[in-house]
């Protein structure tokens, strides 16, 4: 599960649409029918909680015409269990070398790992 990104456009530079987009689906924790709303007030945006299945994104009416939305998957992962501190985890393996621990979000559960790529081994150690 990973959080996702957006980028709008109108086909020849980004632009801010304006209005909200609302994402519902299953949580990295399990949770069902959970639901973001982010406000489109940049051209560049993610999600603070990481989805593991989409079930929808509603666009605002203003997006329209020649507004173009792309959505993508960022490098911050879902983990399946409640952090309850920045020390929570303790360890991460990326293709069986250490990583630095940083960018921890204890409130939604998530863990940044830059560089990752579709092929890569990811294990995380964790206190839940």
């Amino acid at each position: 599960p990973r959080t996702l990104s957006f980028q709008t456009s109108n086909g020849e530079s980004e632009i801010v649409v304006g209005g909200s987009l609302v994402v519902q689906g299953l949580l990295a924790d399990g949770t069902v029918g959970a639901s973001e709303t982010i406000s489109l007030n940049q051209s560049s945006l993610t999600t603070s909680k990481a989805f593991a299945k989409i079930k929808s994104i509603t666009l605002p009416a203003d997006c329209s015409g020649g507004s173009i939305v792309k959505i993508g998957i960022t490098n911050r992962l879902g983990l399946s269990n409640s952090l309850h501190g920045q020390n929570s985890i303790y360890k991460i393996k990326k293709n069986k070398a250490d990583l630095v621990v940083e960018n921890v979000d204890t409130d939604n559960s998530t863990v940044e790992i830059n560089g990752l790529s579709n092929d890569d081994n990811v294990t995380v150690w964790y206190r839940y």
